[in-house]
């Protein structure tokens, strides 16, 4: 006979595990190996400046791309592994997210940051540091403008 409680446990455990975020050293070979298509990708956003949000499903605000270019995007979020890719104002950064969970204001979200800007950064793995809700934290990637990034 099974014991609900150890189930249960292991259930626990099993979650606990798929809700952590990526670590820094994979992220990092994972820039490396595809650096070329990050390029990509942080121009083809640059150059669509209204938009703000883009995912395999969705973007916002809609109708500021068309169905083509839509495609397009779909196409090299699934090659790259990412959820969605977000820009922000202040600072401005692009944000290509690997993974996130949670629910706004309570969650977290972690990946790869591409900034013009000299982002607030630290050589400290962001796998070792407390961020604060609200708050964003950024490790340099080795090349100019990219980073590592958690955010709460």
């Amino acid at each position: 006979m099974t014991n609900p409680l150890r189930i249960s446990a292991l259930a626990a455990l099993l979650l606990a595990v798929a809700c952590m975020p990526p670590g820094d050293s994979r992220l990092s070979r994972r820039f490396q190996a595809q650096e070329h298509d990050f390029v990509d990708l942080a121009s083809m956003l640059l150059v669509d400046e209204s938009l703000e949000f883009v995912a395999r499903d969705e973007a916002y605000p809609s109708g500021t791309i068309g169905d083509g270019r839509f495609a397009e995007y779909g196409k090299r979020l699934h090659l790259l592994g990412i959820d969605r890719c977000i820009k922000r104002r202040d600072p401005k950064v692009i944000l290509f997210v690997y993974a996130s969970a949670g629910l706004a204001g309570a969650g977290w979200a972690k990946g790869i940051a591409y900034s013009r800007d000299v982002l607030p950064a630290s050589e400290v793995p962001l796998d070792q540091r407390s961020v604060r809700q609200g708050q964003t934290a950024y490790r340099p990637l080795g090349l100019p403008h990219w980073y590592l990034f958690f955010a709460r």
